[in-house]
C-alpha cells in the first residue's frame, strides 16, 4: 500500500466549474478533494475496465 508521502503528486488544471462540483461533492460525501477525486477517477477507471476499454498489461 502506498504511504500518502509516496504517493507521487501531479498539478490538475480543472475548469472551475468542475472544481467547485468537486468540492461540493467531497463536502456532502464527508470526504477531502483530493479523496473524492481519487474515488471518481478509480471509479471511472473501473466501469472502463469492465467494459474491456482498457487494455491489460
Amino acid at each position: 500500500m502506498i504511504v500518502k508521502s509516496d504517493a507521487p503528486k501531479y498539478p490538475l488544471r480543472i475548469p472551475l466549474e468542475v472544481k467547485l462540483a468537486i468540492e461540493k461533492s467531497a463536502k456532502e460525501n464527508g470526504r477531502s478533494i483530493n479523496t473524492e477525486m481519487v474515488m471518481r477517477l478509480v471509479d471511472s477507471l473501473r466501469r472502463d475496465s469492465s467494459k474491456g476499454n482498457i487494455a491489460k498489461s
